[in-house]
This record gives C-alpha cells, sequence and structure tokens, in this order.
C-alpha cells in the first residue's frame, strides 16, 4: 500500500477526514447515537490512516482490522467517547511503530529504529496530536473536524522524523527494482520461446 507516504499526502489525510465527519454525521446521526457515530467515525479514520501508511497489502489489511476491533470493542465498553478517542489514538501509535514500521528485517541493523526510538516518537506525535486536539475541541463553529484536522496534522510529523522517509524511498526503491527484474525475466523467457517456436 504506502499510499500516505509524503508529508503532504498525510496533510491532505488530515483534511479529508475532518471534512468528511459534517458529512458522516448528517449521514447517521439518526439512526445511530451521536456517541456511535463520534466513535465509528474515528475508528473509521483510524483504520484508513493504518492502511495507507503500511507497506504492504498483509500489513495494511492486518492492521486495519485490528484497528476496526479494538474501535468495536471500546465502543462496547461503555467508555466516553473522548476516552474512546484517547485509546484509538494509542492504538495508532502501537501499530504504526510496533506493526507497519517496525523495520525492515533485510535493512542494516544501524540503520532500523531502536525500540527506545520509536517509542519517544510515537509518545511525542500521541500526546502532541491529543494535546493540539484537546485545544481545537474548546472552541470554533465546527469543534469536532477541527480536533479530527489537528490530530492527524500532528501525526504528519511521522514523515519529518529523521531517517523515516529515507527508509520508505530506500524500501520502495528495493520493491521497484524486484519488480523490474521479474519484468526483465518474463520478457527474457518470452523471447526464448518464440525462438524455440520460430526453430521448430
Amino acid at each position: 500500500m504506502n499510499i500516505l507516504n509524503s508529508f503532504t499526502r498525510n496533510l491532505l489525510f488530515a483534511l479529508v477526514a475532518a471534512g468528511g465527519y459534517p458529512v458522516y454525521a448528517a449521514m447517521f446521526v439518526g439512526p445511530l447515537s451521536p456517541r456511535a457515530v463520534f466513535i465509528s467515525y474515528l475508528t473509521l479514520c483510524a483504520s484508513a490512516y493504518l492502511f495507507g501508511i503500511a507497506r504492504g497489502p498483509a500489513r495494511a489489511t492486518g492492521a486495519a482490522a485490528l484497528c476496526v476491533v479494538s474501535g468495536a470493542f471500546l465502543w462496547l465498553s461503555g467508555l466516553s467517547a473522548i476516552v474512546v478517542g484517547m485509546a484509538l489514538a494509542v492504538c495508532i501509535g502501537v501499530l504504526r511503530s510496533g506493526l507497519l514500521h517496525a523495520g525492515d528485517p533485510d535493512a542494516d541493523p544501524q540503520n532500523r529504529p531502536s525500540f527506545v526510538r520509536s517509542f519517544f516518537i510515537e509518545a511525542f506525535l500521541i500526546l502532541g496530536g491529543l494535546t493540539l486536539s484537546r485545544f481545537m475541541l474548546n472552541g470554533g463553529l465546527f469543534p469536532i473536524p477541527l480536533a479530527i484536522w489537528g490530530f492527524f496534522l500532528v501525526q504528519s510529523g511521522f514523515y519529518l522524523v529523521g531517517g523515516l522517509a529515507q527508509q520508505l524511498r530506500e524500501t520502495t526503491d528495493k520493491e521497484s527494482d524486484g519488480d523490474r527484474f521479474q519484468q526483465a525475466c518474463r520478457q527474457a523467457y518470452a523471447v526464448i520461446e518464440n525462438s524455440n517456436a520460430s526453430t521448430r
């Protein structure tokens, strides 16, 4: 996947996530309670974000599914919407560095992010995002969309962390090189098959 593989794309995602909430609420606030609408939308945004930053379809699907299950469990737990939002934010941090970007196993061990470094990066991003979201909730004409925008705005900083952007580019280049190699092999095999057929 790796759709949200840059700071700019993450900023765009933050805007889309914030702008989509009023539309989502207008569609579902009747059949669902305001709390259910809020929690389900946050779960949807968190799952879409994790799916977008994953570096492969298996990880993308797994992380999104875990986030959906977590959101459903939190919804059924009866906790307040704010507490559920905070829990989903922690879920994003754990899955992002614990599953999606734990490091390329084939990479140089010196270039892999350490557990301590990943922990402090996630703590800074999640706490910073929640702090800004809390500030946005205290005022404005559209407090919930602004809070969603503020949280994902801070998460955009994940791609400004030193070394991460380069690591992702190297991984993408490696995958592209593998695709080009496989394509060249298929072309060579086709040429051999055609030459064998012509000599018969």
